[in-house]
């Protein structure tokens, strides 16, 4: 059990340090698939980010526990609704 431990944390301690690099969330799939249990969705401008994020966490202990079921690589273009700023209010909010 402390052996799994170290592991979940090795993984977690990765993906906190590439995370300021990419943007990562992590979910649960239990009890939703049953050939996954978690996924890990990244997104980053440029692929390099993703295949050092990757090569990482098969350079984990964990790894060899560890099955890519899925992976999906997309592209998009960015958003028209990023570059703007958020609203600001333009004075003391109105009684109704």
């Amino acid at each position: 059990k402390e052996e799994r431990g170290r592991q979940r944390a090795e993984l977690a301690e990765l993906l906190a340090e590439h995370n300021h690099r990419i943007l990562l969330r992590t979910y649960t799939l239990v009890g939703t698939r049953g050939d996954s249990d978690m996924m890990i969705w990244a997104v980053s401008e440029e692929p390099e980010p993703l295949q050092a994020l990757f090569a990482a966490i098969n350079g984990t202990a964990l790894a060899g526990y560890l099955d890519c079921a899925h992976s999906y690589t997309a592209m998009t273009k960015r958003s028209t609704y990023v570059d703007t700023e958020p609203p600001q209010p333009r004075g003391p909010p109105e009684t109704v």
